[in-house]
């Protein structure tokens, strides 16, 4: 077939240029636009190749088949000139590569251009490329659920500079993004390539995408017809745009002005070329850094902040020095009131530890202190502490039974698979946290607190086998004490309100049960936990503005969301269990305003449940990106390098691993 010359070249590239701008639409870039806004693109950038740069770049490729030509035939008359006969001219790889190049080249035509209209997403963290991708992948994917022209990927391609296997490259998380056909059906088709990254000369590092669309057009004088057209997306991070930004601007600006002489010229651009890799091998180091600095100072900001419902009875300072004054005035040796200063130290050094490893060690050490304590202290047991009715014997007892607790649900916590030694030895750790708690509460008959411990020991232990037995603890323990005693009780009226919601909600999920009592053992959760949040509120607004009792506030509003959503899912809706109080609920906690904190994800998953329940399907996948990313990057900061969609779920713990899952559920049923 000729190729188009003179005016049918110039009339085509109008029509190709028609037909780019015809396939994206309004619909097509604000999607792209709402990726990009979504994503927290740092750029989001789009553009259509005029008719002029489309003949450009036809006549610039044609341009370059006919020098490949050349330097065909001239490695030919080389070979035969070494003694090699035209069968091993023609067989020579050099030689065939040369040939097609030149064949495809000059036979270039304006259909072949496939960026008509381009767009480029630019990220701050090279970390941020993939969920972009999968982003764009699923928001093109509803968009062809919402109209008739299918848009397919027609090819993908990574370039890279970056050494295969390396552990902070991007290139295999997004390859596998790309190749999942279940994450976007009829995006990702049939006849879809995913190509193997590409290392280029100049160092280029970028993922493109190359999508079709049929579109039908009415050119000028021509008759209707059923056309493809056809988009490139391109996702890199700032270094990359960067650095590309100005490579091209000093070796490619020229490059489609055709008068441009070739030659020496050429030769000493490809020198400077050399210089410019030298610099983008700098560029990649800072980027592959930023994105690791990124990683971690997200995980070092959160603070850690202790679950409310596991804190001990006692004011911990000043029970601390309440016990070292009375080692003192009854002459007991200085040793030993070191001792209670370190037990003391090394518990607060467990409750504020940002890792679950250092948090075990410290309640490990401090429950061997608190223990032997108890052994060495001999007949000041039995002395009262401070003016209160609490004797130093309960007291050594209810902390190193609090320690123990603890130690027992962070031990293996940084573990998301445990080994059969792990399971003996943590049930080995929670029996001895239940006993202790037996202990205590067999002894001390008003203790409201030990009640509580016991209640949550038991379930670690034994189950769901101990939910009705834990209920009826949490009950002594409310019955035990005034919601109004503070100072006494601290937020125990709080904490043993939202355990016994997490009881019922335990209950309501045994398998057989009948469905009018899941619904009553629900709605009884929403009630006792709104309880909860009534006490709350009946503190001081000096004590709802410190961090620890505001997030016990926090807390409530968060459980009694979660359950009015779950109740929302099943069709449970009635009156003070509907959307209005959802909503209240929602406009409570969102009026919160709480310290970053390393189980803020739990928050966000009630959050995005309402949300769900309530149609609010927008701003759901939102929340659910946000836990989606966050629970991501904490994964693949404990095992160093990048892990796909599936990936990260084996190395997740307990309820991040329940999130992240409801996450991945609400943004791929979208």
């Amino acid at each position: 077939m000729n190729r188009l010359e003179g005016n049918d070249l110039i009339l085509r590239c109008r029509e190709v240029d028609d037909t780019a701008k015809q396939a994206v639409d309004a619909d097509l870039l604000g999607l792209m636009q709402r990726v990009a806004k979504d994503m927290r693109a740092y750029a989001f950038k789009a553009r259509f190749k005029e008719p002029k740069p489309i003949e450009k770049k036809v006549l610039r490729k044609r341009a370059e088949g006919a020098r490949t030509r050349s330097l065909y035939h001239s490695e030919c008359a080389r070979l035969r000139a070494a003694g090699a006969d035209a069968a091993a001219v023609a067989a020579d790889e050099q030689v065939s590569k040369l040939l097609r190049q030149a064949d495809q080249s000059e036979s270039y035509e304006p259909d072949h251009v496939t960026d008509g209209w381009g767009c480029r997403f630019v990220s701050l963290y090279q970390s941020e490329i993939p969920p972009i991708v999968e982003a764009l992948l699923q928001g093109l994917e509803k968009l062809n659920k919402s109209t008739t022209s299918t848009i397919r990927m027609k090819e993908c391609v990574i370039y890279t500079n970056r050494p295969s296997g390396d552990p902070l490259s991007i290139v295999g998380e997004t390859m596998r993004i790309a190749r999942r056909s279940d994450l976007a059906r009829s995006v990702i088709a049939e006849g879809s390539i995913v190509r193997d990254p590409e290392n280029r000369k100049s160092a280029y590092s970028s993922v493109h995408f190359v999508f079709e669309r049929d579109v039908l057009m009415e050119h000028a004088g021509k008759d209707e017809v059923e056309e493809v057209a056809y988009f490139e997306v391109q996702v890199r991070d700032i270094f990359e745009e960067g650095w590309g930004e100005v490579q091209h601007h000093l070796l490619y600006s020229q490059k489609d002005d055709l008068s441009h002489e070739e030659g020496g010229e050429d030769t000493e651009r490809q020198t400077w070329q050399l210089h410019l890799n030298a610099l983008k091998t700098f560029v990649d180091g800072c980027s592959q850094h930023a994105s690791i600095i990124k990683r971690n100072l997200e995980m070092l900001d959160k603070r850690r902040i202790a679950s409310i419902e596991s804190e001990s009875l006692a004011k911990r300072n000043e029970d601390r020095k309440a016990i070292i004054k009375l080692l003192k005035d009854n002459g007991r040796r200085r040793e030993l009131q070191k001792s209670v200063s370190l037990a003391y130290t090394l518990l607060a050094n467990a409750e504020s530890a940002p890792e679950s490893e250092e948090a075990a060690w410290n309640y490990s050490k401090a429950l061997g202190e608190f223990q032997s304590l108890k052994q060495s202290i001999g007949d000041l047991l039995e002395a009262h502490i401070g003016d209160g009715d609490l004797i130093l014997r309960h007291l050594l007892e209810t902390e190193a039974a609090h320690c123990a607790a603890q130690l027992a649900e962070t031990q293996f916590r940084h573990k998301s698979n445990l080994t059969d030694e792990d399971r003996a030895q943590q049930k080995t750790l929670s029996e001895n946290a239940r006993d202790l708690y037996e202990q205590i509460v067999g002894t001390y008959k008003d203790d409201a607190a030990a009640r509580l411990g016991l209640a949550k020991a038991l379930i670690r232990v034994d189950g769901a086998s101990a939910l009705t037995r834990a209920e009826q603890l949490i009950c002594d323990c409310l019955n035990l004490m005034h919601d109004d005693d503070i100072e006494r009780h601290r937020l125990l009226p709080i904490s043993a309100r939202l355990q016994k919601g997490v009881v019922l909600w335990q209950k309501s999920k045994i398998v057989g049960l009948d469905p009018r009592e899941a619904r009553q053992l629900i709605e009884r959760a929403v009630d006792v936990t709104q309880e909860a949040f009534r006490v709350w509120s009946g503190h001081s607004e000096d004590k709802k503005r410190t961090d620890y009792v505001r997030l016990s506030g926090h807390k409530a509003a968060s459980n009694v969301l979660y359950y009015l959503a779950q109740l929302a899912k099943r069709g449970w809706t009635s009156e003070g269990y509907d959307e209005v109080v959802l909503r209240k609920y929602i406009d409570i906690l969102e009026s919160f305003s709480v310290a970053p904190y390393n189980e803020y994800y739990k928050t966000r998953d009630n959050l995005m449940q309402a949300r769900s329940a309530l149609g609010q399907k927008e701003v759901a996948e939102e929340l659910a990106r946000e836990t989606f990313n966050e629970l991501r990057a904490e994964a693949e900061r404990r095992v160093g390098f990048p892990l796909d969609i599936e990936g990260v779920s084996t190395h997740l713990r307990g309820a991040e691993g329940e999130c992240y899952r409801s996450a991945v559920d609400v943004l791929l049923t979208r």
